[in-house]
């Protein structure tokens, strides 16, 4: 059976860059002959003989618009002049290297981290990565994907500093020595409990899934119980409290993703850390957005779709390791 998924898998691979390959040619056409009605006709018919044929060539049209080698082509293109065959096997060449570079370079992007990673701290997870580790007291964390933590333990006190990520804590109690957790903008005290927290870019949220937790940010101390959601905004100085159901506070160790009235700009940062690649913000005016939801984790381009649908969004996909975000 997975050998047989494996093969499913990879024709449909095939048939995806044999009908990018076919949308390719259709502009390169198109731009040579925009008032041919014969080449119009044969494109009109190419488009209605398959849905698929629609959805990969409005993504062509997009890869090339995005790549600035063509204002967006459409049956009414504007007239140019006529080109060599061997110009458009240069064009083709070049499209196709600007994917394999552009992808080559994502992929290292996402090994730096990880590579910083590997000598300067204790415990951290690459993209798309979840891990449980036990301390030596007992207690328990979770590294969502793409993040990173150190740990120091000693006489007085247990501490955890994050340096990026997302963790899920579920901590021993012991009164002699307390457990703290530090960030940049954050300082938390907990004796017995289980909470999260995770950095934004320019955000960080603390939910408290049992127990109770006294956080200090932004001149500011909060004590929060179970179900409660604190947004701490350092950027302008504030924090925010809401209420949601218990199961939701850590609901992405499940593979879900929760979000309470969370900016789609902030959404993007959290699956860009699910995702062995880069997203592409090319129309960022629906960054401030708010939304509310459910989303799978391990459906980043579905989840980020549905994220973005509502607002007149859509994504494209233009390699496995590059997702492009416009309108």
């Amino acid at each position: 059976m997975l050998e047989k998924n494996k093969m499913a898998e990879s024709k449909m691979n095939d048939s995806k860059e044999k009908l990018q390959e076919e949308a390719l040619d259709w502009i390169l056409l198109l731009q040579d002959n925009p008032d041919n009605s014969d080449v119009l006709k044969q494109h009109k018919d190419w488009l209605a003989s398959s849905e698929n044929h629609q959805r990969v060539w409005q993504e062509s049209q997009n890869v090339w618009e995005l790549l600035g080698n063509l204002d967006t082509v459409s049956n009414n293109i504007s007239e140019s002049p006529q080109q060599p065959e061997k110009n458009k096997s240069k064009q083709k060449f070049f499209f196709n290297s600007v994917l394999y570079f552009a992808s080559a370079a994502c992929l290292l992007l996402t090994m730096l981290p990880g590579l910083w990673n590997v000598f300067f701290t204790d415990y951290y997870t690459q993209a798309g990565q979840v891990q449980t580790i036990s301390l030596e007291d007992g207690s328990k964390l979770t590294l969502g994907a793409d993040s990173a933590i150190k740990v120091e333990f000693n006489e007085q006190y247990r501490k955890v500093e994050i340096l990026q990520g997302q963790v899920y804590f579920d901590v021993v109690h012991n009164p002699n020595k307390p457990f703290l957790v530090k960030s940049d903008d954050l300082d938390v005290q907990v004796l017995g409990t289980s909470f999260d927290i995770e950095l934004g870019e320019q955000a960080t949220w603390l939910g408290v899934e049992s127990g109770v937790v006294k956080a200090e940010s932004n001149d500011q101390v909060n004590v929060l119980t179970e179900g409660m959601l604190l947004n701490i905004q350092p950027v302008i100085g504030e924090n925010t409290i809401s209420n949601t159901a218990q199961h939701n506070v850590s609901s992405w160790r499940e593979g879900r993703l929760f979000v309470k009235n969370r900016k789609v700009k902030d959404i993007i940062y959290t699956l860009e850390r699910y995702f062995s690649g880069y997203i592409y913000v090319a129309d960022d005016s629906i960054l401030e957005q708010k939304v509310t939801g459910s989303f799978q984790l391990n459906q980043v381009e579905s989840a980020l779709s549905a994220v973005i649908r509502p607002y007149g969004g859509k994504v494209t996909s233009i390699s496995p390791y590059i997702l492009i975000v416009n309108r």
